[in-house]
């Protein structure tokens, strides 16, 4: 266990076509949603950390990516979080709060001042019904803003190169930290 990250002994020999070195073992295994996972999938990204190398796959859109970096060329790594502060949430409800009122306020005005189509089964009227959805959209997309997922993003960097790799949810994010750490233990030999 490095740092409360279990390690693990690795019957890897390969890892997306890429061969592991002679003696090379992989310490972790880490997706952008899932964080520490046992088994390297198949598809979409997969940050490898062995003993001697980083190695970052993305499969996505059509598009394959390959990174590998020894750890003796690796000079930085970075993670910078999505923060999300309380003040534009406020500001989220109160656009929200508004629309509400402005939807209550125009809806009891203009009850039967227009004869727009009428929705047949709820019985409203089509623009009444249009200015409500747009509320609850608005509404669905501060929930999943704020409340769902957490992205962040983790650069590693060498002398002449550097990539990034995506962290997507608060599972991943809990265990950057520890991976990080389990990278330069690594690097310095301590495994």
């Amino acid at each position: 266990m490095v740092n409360g990250a279990p390690t693990r002994d690795s019957y890897l020999i390969r890892v997306r076509n890429v061969s592991l070195l002679p003696g090379e073992r992989v310490n972790h295994l880490f997706s952008p949603s899932l964080g520490f996972i046992k088994e390297p999938s198949a598809r979409g990204h997969l940050l490898v950390a062995t003993d001697r190398r980083v190695m970052a796959f993305a499969q996505d859109d059509g598009r394959d990516e390959t990174y590998l970096a020894t750890l003796e060329s690796l000079q930085a790594v970075s993670y910078r979080g999505e923060s999300r502060g309380t003040g534009s949430l406020f500001q989220g409800l109160l656009v929200v709060l508004g629309a509400l009122i402005m939807y209550l306020i125009l809806a009891y005005q203009l009850t039967g001042q227009f004869q727009g189509p009428l929705i047949p089964v709820i019985r409203m009227d089509a623009g009444a019904v249009a200015v409500m959805l747009a509320v609850v959209v608005v509404a669905w997309l501060l929930w999943k803003h704020y409340f769902t997922s957490q992205r962040g993003t983790i650069s590693f960097q060498g002398g002449t190169w550097s990539f990034s790799f995506p962290c997507r949810s608060r599972e991943a994010r809990g265990h950057v930290y520890q991976l990080l750490d389990a990278v330069f233990r690594a690097q310095g030999g301590g495994g």
